[in-house]
C-alpha cells in the first residue's frame, strides 16, 4: 500500500483494480451459484423422495406436513430458495448465511436429515409407549456404516454381534426402537 501511495498510481490504475475486482467477484460468484444449486436441488429431490416415500404416506394428513416443515419449510435448515447473486453485496449476504463449506457439508447432511424426518413420520403412526418404558434407541446407521461384507460368514458374524447387543438392552429392560 505504502509503494502504491508513493508512487501515485492509484488513480492512473483504478481500471485495473476495477477489473481484478470484478473478476474475483465473478469467479467466485459462479463458484458459489454453482455449489448452491447442486445443493438446492438435492434438498428438493430429498424432500421429493420424503413426499414418496410409506412414512409420509402413512402419517396422519394433519400432523405430517409438520414434521416436514420443521426442516424443509422456509427458513428451515434444508430450504434453499432461489438467489439472485447480481451484486457484492447480495453475494457477501448469501455467503454470510450459507458458506462454500457449509454447501458441501449440507450434501452430507441431507441423507441424515431424511432419515431424521422419516423416523418422525413412522413415530406418529406409532402408539405412544407405554407410561415408564424405559426406550433404548438403535441407529444402524451408525453401527453399520463402513462396514463390508465379501461373504456369507461375514453377514452372520456382523448380525450375531447386533443381535447379541440388542438382545442385552432387552433383558436390561429397555424397548429397543430402529430409528
Amino acid at each position: 500500500m505504502a509503494a502504491i501511495v508513493a508512487d501515485k498510481a492509484v488513480v492512473a490504475r483504478w481500471s485495473d483494480y476495477r477489473a481484478a475486482f470484478d473478476a474475483a467477484f465473478a469467479a467466485y460468484r459462479d463458484a458459489f451459484i454453482q455449489s448452491y444449486d447442486e445443493v438446492q436441488q438435492a434438498a428438493e429431490l430429498t424432500l421429493a423422495a420424503v413426499q414418496d416415500g410409506d412414512a409420509y404416506k402413512k402419517a396422519p394428513e394433519g400432523r405430517r406436513e409438520l414434521v416436514v416443515t420443521r426442516i424443509f419449510g422456509s427458513g428451515r435448515v434444508c430450504h434453499y430458495p432461489s438467489l439472485t447473486l447480481t451484486s457484492v453485496e447480495s453475494l457477501l449476504e448469501a455467503a454470510g448465511k450459507r458458506s462454500l463449506t457449509t454447501l458441501e457439508q449440507a450434501l452430507v447432511a441431507l441423507p441424515a436429515y431424511r432419515s431424521q424426518v422419516e423416523a418422525e413420520l413412522f413415530a406418529l403412526v406409532l402408539p405412544p409407549p407405554p407410561p415408564g418404558e424405559k426406550v433404548f434407541e438403535w441407529r444402524p446407521g451408525s453401527v453399520l456404516v463402513g462396514k463390508r461384507f465379501a461373504s456369507e460368514a461375514d453377514v452372520d458374524a456382523a448380525l450375531d454381534s447386533l443381535s447379541n447387543e440388542l438382545k442385552a438392552r432387552v433383558r436390561e429392560g429397555f424397548t429397543v426402537v430402529v430409528k
